[in-house]
């Protein structure tokens, strides 16, 4: 079987729940800039240990040091203080899909921190403390090693891996002996040195007869991975055999990207029940995803081009490192809408997963950008400006409005008196500039002043009317304080990183 048909495989197995992940130390590699050999050819230099092997030298310092000091340099090596989306893309990829249990031997904290910031919750199990009082249901993050914040858990010398290997009623061998029955592993970043895994294998293939198909995703294949990988029946999918013209980590990374893509439809297919679920499977969008819309934009019609971008960006998860990108990518879009695609954006809008406040606040400015090109209402487009975003609070809408205007005015753009017409009607459902700040409130007056007197037009000027009016006739309770706050990081340039993008476009 080829290696495009093992992902297909592996993905139906995974969309079915039947699938474990095992991940190694090259998941970490690069948020660590480190691994087992590196580690401990610094400690033998270091301490000056002559000893070959690197369970050697890490028992040598454990005998001479002890076991708590070992672990300090662990900490100081394997802990980060923060997730980076793109270095740890892996984790990502791998937890977006709704696994209930993950095994590594890994002893760093970057799954942990990656679920911190993304939201995702998976109990660390080092303990059978950790295992006894995990909830039902619960996802599982095993660590079949140890980690350095309990070091007797720690396994890395050579004396640890021996006794590991005389406990046969280890807790989590144990528990891989139940989980890999009916199920398979699959090795993730792994090079597969580990004595520890062989021997359990080889006690699996005795006890058993014949142990289930696991399989590999390799991050560099050789003859001896191979040989090693066909002794416990482990299939292999080489990412540099399907995309030889890449490097390792893109071809690696186009891999996992196909897979969670693969698993995404797969679940949404088997259950509708289970999108909807907490532990729900949701695509990430990928740094190679986006830079690939980047280069597409242009060189296909925009309907097509809409088309491409819904299809990867659509209810996706988009890691917070990458949301800039994403905005920056969607003000291009909006800046080359052309009259006839411009209702295509709606739907767009609506399925685009942003957090960042000030992110979802942009692109609804550049929305209004793109909707002064609509000249005919061939969809109600006060319906949609109301729905916009579903994180965007509708008291913005004034602002995000007198913003396009700013835009639209420094780029030279006509305003559309069809424009005018739908955003006088809008702006009502908008808090009322009498409850703003005075600079805030002055900025926005001016602002549709200006658009108003560009050209004849029989609508009034939603901000006149209020002001005539003096009450606030749609929603009373509205939020002032982030009316402020996002017109203040607007203008500034340095807080603001699509500043130049939105008002200097010749710089």
């Amino acid at each position: 079987m080829d290696s495009l048909d093992l992902i297909e495989k592996i993905s139906d197995l995974c969309s079915k729940n039947r699938i474990i992940p095992f991940l190694g130390a090259g998941c970490s590699k690069q948020m660590l800039n480190c691994d087992w050999d590196s580690l401990m050819n610094e400690i033998a230099t270091q301490y000056n240990i002559s000893d070959i092997g690197n369970m050697k030298i890490a028992q040598r310092f454990i005998d001479a040091y002890g076991k708590d000091e070992f672990c300090k340099i662990l900490n100081s090596k394997l802990s980060s203080d923060n997730f980076d989306d793109d270095k740890g893309y892996i984790y990502l990829a791998i937890i977006s899909m709704g696994i209930g249990t993950i095994y590594t031997t890994n002893q760093d904290n970057i799954m942990e921190k990656c679920c911190e910031k993304h939201g995702f919750e998976y109990k660390s199990i080092i303990t059978i403390e950790d295992l006894i009082s995990a909830k039902i249901g619960e996802g599982l993050y095993i660590k079949y090693h140890g980690d350095y914040s309990v070091p007797e858990s720690v396994i890395f010398g050579e004396d640890e891996y021996l006794d590991r290997i005389d406990d046969k009623d280890n807790f989590i061998d144990t528990k891989l002996k139940a989980d890999v029955l009916g199920r398979s592993l699959l090795f993730i970043g792994y090079s597969f040195r580990d004595i520890n895994l062989k021997l359990f294998f080889r006690r699996l293939k005795n006890v058993f007869g014949k142990i289930p198909t696991s399989y590999m995703i390799a991050w560099e294949l050789n003859d001896d991975l191979q040989k090693e990988c066909e002794k416990y029946n482990i299939q292999i999918v080489n990412p540099q055999g399907i995309y030889p013209d890449d490097d390792v980590p893109t071809a690696y990374y186009k891999i996992l990207n196909q897979f969670n893509d693969l698993v995404f439809k797969k679940k949404t297919r088997l259950s509708i029940d289970d999108f909807f679920n907490h532990k729900r499977s949701r695509k990430v969008v990928s740094m190679h995803e986006i830079n690939s819309l980047n280069r597409l934009l242009g060189t296909v019609d925009c309907e097509q081009y809409i088309h491409k971008f819904r299809t990867i960006m659509d209810r996706s998860l988009i890691p917070d490192d990458f949301e800039i990108d994403v905005v920056k990518l969607f003000i291009r879009l909006a800046n080359s809408i052309t009259e006839d695609t411009a209702f295509s954006l709606d739907g767009l809008m609506f399925n685009l997963q942003l957090k960042n406040q000030f992110n979802v606040f942009i692109t609804m400015v550049y929305f209004y950008v793109a909707n002064n090109l609509k000249e005919k209402a061939n969809v109600d487009f006060f319906s949609y400006s109301s729905i916009g975003l579903p994180s965007y609070p509708q008291e913005l809408t004034i602002l995000a409005i007198s913003v396009a205007f700013d835009v639209l005015t420094k780029h030279d753009i006509p305003i559309s008196d069809y424009y005018r017409g739908e955003i006088s009607i809008v702006t009502d459902r908008s808090i009322n500039v009498n409850t703003l700040p005075t600079n805030v409130k002055s900025y926005i007056t001016r602002q549709f002043e200006t658009v108003w007197k560009q050209k004849y037009t029989t609508y009034e000027n939603p901000v006149k009317r209020q002001l005539r009016l003096q009450s606030d006739l749609a929603n009373p309770k509205h939020n002032g304080d982030l009316v402020f706050e996002m017109y203040n990081i607007a203008y500034d340039r340095d807080k603001n990183p699509y500043y130049y993008i939105m008002f200097a476009p010749n710089i």
